[in-house]
């Protein structure tokens, strides 16, 4: 299976990181309304009970990452979770990022919060450099999963959290029935309508089908030297939060 989603691009064949980038500088703009109107706004509270938990794995963290920050959402919502902490985010979408730094810069916080273009799979920060690392609706886009699961390790110190939120599809049958004809039916007319980009919410579903989901994510967790981690389902499965803590 992470095999299979490495290979599912938004555009065509070839390097899946460049896409990415193109996909997601295309849709800026339209990010933010996209995400509240295909999950009708649950996308706030499947990110608060995330970092609630996160929180509770890592009430001190100090130093924190958010990787595939894109407009920033989840970095500016650690800042009120973490008042004393450093925050960083990471995105490879420089048109997302601009989106980021007005928003901090808006709401009054830009020296609390810096935001970088970067990969995950080639972070560029020092071994040992954070206490908590967060991932909303991003690890689905890595090229190559388990490498960036291995890269945050790296980043993170030991016995520091993983938190992961990642859209999925519902266990129940007849709901991820229902679930795919939305998410293929729906979701893309939506898209192309608001974003103007044909083929990046067909990406999406495609994406999330292809992702390793609950134990198969935590499986490579494991791999990738985790310890500890588990799964929580949100909203009939549609979005899952996996937790994880580096082996010491």
């Amino acid at each position: 299976m992470n095999q299979e989603v490495e290979h599912v691009n938004p555009y065509r064949q070839g390097d899946k990181t460049e896409q990415v980038e193109e996909m997601f500088d295309s849709i800026a703009p339209a990010y933010d309304f996209m995400n509240a109107a295909m999950t009708f706004g649950l996308f706030k509270s499947w990110r608060n009970k995330a970092l609630a938990r996160a929180h509770k794995f890592a009430p001190g963290a100090k130093d924190i990452l958010d990787i595939a920050t894109g407009t920033g959402d989840v970095a500016l919502h650690l800042l009120k979770l973490y008042p004393d902490a450093a925050i960083s985010g990471l995105d490879l979408s420089e048109g997302m990022l601009k989106i980021a730094r007005e928003k901090a810069r808006r709401l009054g916080v830009a020296d609390r919060c810096t935001f970088t273009q970067g990969d995950s799979l080639q972070l560029p920060y020092v071994d040992n450099s954070f206490d908590l690392i967060t991932v909303a609706y991003g690890i689905r886009n890595f090229a190559d999963i388990s490498r960036g699961l291995s890269e945050m390790a790296r980043v993170l110190r030991p016995d520091g959290t993983l938190c992961i939120l990642e859209l999925s599809e519902p266990a129940n049958p007849v709901l991820r029935a229902l679930y795919r004809f939305y998410s293929h039916n729906i979701i893309p007319m939506v898209g192309r309508m608001v974003s103007g980009d044909k083929s990046a919410y067909s990406y999406l579903p495609q994406s999330v089908a292809a992702c390793p989901q609950r134990y198969d994510m935590t499986r490579l967790m494991t791999d990738a030297g985790f310890g500890d981690c588990l799964w929580k389902s949100l909203t009939f499965g549609a979005a899952t939060i996996y937790l994880g803590k580096k082996r010491l």
